[in-house]
């Protein structure tokens, strides 16, 4: 079954493909990795990114995962991006790219990406500053003491966003420089953010 699920793959099947994976991971635990990546893969494709990505968290807790695996979600996030409508075949706006990789509180790209238990994602600070009980989108509770960095989306936003976060990293420094009375310091962090958004 497997070698059919890769096959509806390489067809563009991935609804059918994800479906062959679910299955497998039912009946067989020995190849639990490898069919959770799978899975993710193709929800990835199908243009469920936000879905996917708890998929992946799974395999990664499950063993050592090579980057390459990451080629479909980096696929499917681009094809979301430069298509006009999504797998629902509802044309897409620019919210709807913009909410991909945004925060929920914060409305920002992602800063230091948590995933939350029920799969929906936020910026660390935000969580911290909100010190949030439930969840912003399903308000299914979170436990803090739980919450790590969700390094697969951070690695894609490294990757994809790279200046939008470095003027969000300015921005925080010049905060804390503002809180420590170094005004003159902040004031530097704030303009290079600034420069930087104007190349955004």
């Amino acid at each position: 079954m497997e070698w059919e699920a890769d096959e509806e793959m390489k067809k563009g099947n991935y609804k059918k493909a994800r479906e062959m994976f679910e299955h497998m991971l039912r009946k067989d635990k020995s190849r639990e990795k490898f069919y959770l990546l799978g899975k993710a893969d193709s929800l990835a494709l199908e243009g469920r990114l936000s879905d996917s990505l708890p998929v992946y968290c799974e395999a990664f807790k499950r063993g050592k995962v090579q980057p390459d695996r990451l080629l479909s979600f980096i696929s499917g996030l681009t094809r979301v991006i430069n298509s006009e409508s999504d797998c629902s075949g509802r044309p897409i706006s620019d919210g709807d790219i913009d909410n991909v990789l945004q925060c929920g509180i914060c409305t920002g790209i992602y800063y230091d990406p948590i995933t939350v238990p029920c799969g929906h994602s936020f910026c660390k600070l935000c969580l911290e500053k909100q010190e949030a009980k439930k969840c912003e989108q399903c308000e299914k509770p979170i436990s803090h003491g739980t919450l790590k960095t969700n390094v697969i989306l951070q690695d894609v936003l490294g990757k994809s966003c790279e200046k939008e976060l470095e003027a969000i990293r300015l921005r925080l420094e010049g905060n804390q420089l503002h809180r420590k009375k170094q005004s003159l310091q902040a004031l530097e962090r704030y303009k290079e953010a600034e420069k930087l958004s104007k190349y955004i």
